[in-house]
């Protein structure tokens, strides 16, 4: 049976296309984009998907600016899935930044952005199933990511967010965010998680800081597929850092 044809259940893939050879489930492959101005530029080249066989081996390439580091580290932490990532340029301003994330068809038929990830599989041989943007999910991002995944029989994980556009401070503000949205593909998380950056603070020297959860739900969703299967919801699973 051709990987692209209906299949009822798990399917599993072996790939061994970059990097070390491992066997996932067909579910288990998260789409990720991203922002990295520092990046290395051949290993994450702009508004083209790259896969990553482990996420863990990409962080050195991402350099130190943008998402991309820290949602690798935050996927790295929970599985060892893999990535189909689409590095996306910072705009001047977040309506630019939202504009590249959410990306369009060029007049030459490159997909940038999030459009990037719906042309993956015909690129790197493997569907992105579990997708998301990381401190990048304004409600724009989050409606696109949406739509992309009912294209892709995925599903996303977006933060809540309050009437200007920044992290929702209440549930309540949770709450009326999520009944903004009424595809069943779409999880809002509330609130964000504290975990520990050696190199925060006002010296350096490390410091307890805020992360995104749908960086850590996008690698804990991946191994539940991977080690329990698609069924077991990530509520109540233990979340690793």
């Amino acid at each position: 049976m051709a990987a692209t044809e209906y299949h009822h259940g798990v399917r599993v893939i072996e790939t061994t296309g970059v990097g070390a050879a491992i066997r996932v489930a067909s579910t288990a492959v998260i789409g990720l984009v991203a922002t990295a101005p520092d990046a290395d530029d051949e290993a994450f080249p702009i508004n083209t998907p790259v896969l990553l066989t482990n996420p863990a081996g990409g962080i050195g390439k991402a350099g130190a600016g943008g998402t991309l580091a820290k949602a690798l580290t935050a996927i790295s932490g929970q599985s060892r899935a893999l990535v189909i990532v689409v590095r996306v340029e910072e705009g001047a301003d977040i309506a630019a930044t939202t504009s590249n994330v959410i990306g369009t068809v060029t007049a030459t038929g490159q997909r940038t952005g999030i459009q990037a990830l719906l042309a993956a599989e015909s690129e790197l041989g493997v569907k992105p199933r579990i997708i998301g943007a990381p401190e990048l999910d304004t409600k724009a991002v989050a409606n696109a990511l949406a739509s992309a995944a009912q294209k892709l029989r995925a599903f996303t994980y977006v933060a809540a967010r309050d009437a200007t556009g920044g992290y929702a401070k209440t549930k309540e503000e949770a709450t009326t965010y999520r009944e903004e949205f009424g595809q069943r593909e779409v999880m809002v998380l509330w609130p964000n998680f504290m975990a520990w950056d050696s190199t925060g603070g006002a010296e350096g020297t490390g410091a307890a800081v805020t992360l995104a959860a749908p960086a850590y739900a996008l690698g804990l969703r991946a191994k539940l597929d991977q080690e329990v299967g698609w069924h077991k919801n990530i509520s109540n699973a233990v979340i690793n850092g």
